[in-house]
């Protein structure tokens, strides 16, 4: 009963410890997600105010380059049904079950805006452009 009571106990403290390396960890990514985001916009800004599709290449560093904006579309749940109309009118019933997944609707908002279409104004949308970065190997 003695050897029982004492694995219980090592595995409540690696318990334990996994736990706490776990959630620094996830406090961890938690900052760095932050300070990444606020860089991220900082130099896309920047490129944008110079007008800039890239940065320089710098030797032993790489460069950075603005990707495509990325098209991220949104219904609210007042308005599904008018979206569910507007769909199917437009042979797209195929994108609609209970709901319409969100990454379908910002591929077909994307269709849209590709197509210099209209974007109905019950469906909303934001384009989020990011930076990618080259190694200098790359």
């Amino acid at each position: 009963m003695e050897a029982a009571t004492q694995n219980e106990q090592i595995l409540v403290i690696k318990f334990k410890e996994a736990k706490e390396k776990l959630d620094s960890l996830k406090e961890q990514t938690s900052q760095a997600q932050k300070e990444f985001d606020i860089v991220e916009s900082n130099l896309v800004e920047m490129l944008q105010a110079e007008n800039k599709a890239a940065t320089a290449r710098y030797d032993n560093l790489g460069y950075c380059v603005l990707s495509k904006p990325r098209v991220f579309a949104n219904c609210t749940i007042e308005n599904l049904p008018t979206l569910f109309k507007y769909l199917r009118a437009r042979k797209r019933g195929d994108l609609i079950r209970k709901t319409v997944n969100p990454a379908s609707l910002s591929s077909f908002v994307k269709e849209l805006l590709d197509n210099s279409k209209q974007i109905p104004p019950f469906i909303g949308y934001y384009l989020k452009t990011s930076v990618r970065y080259y190694n200098k190997g790359d």
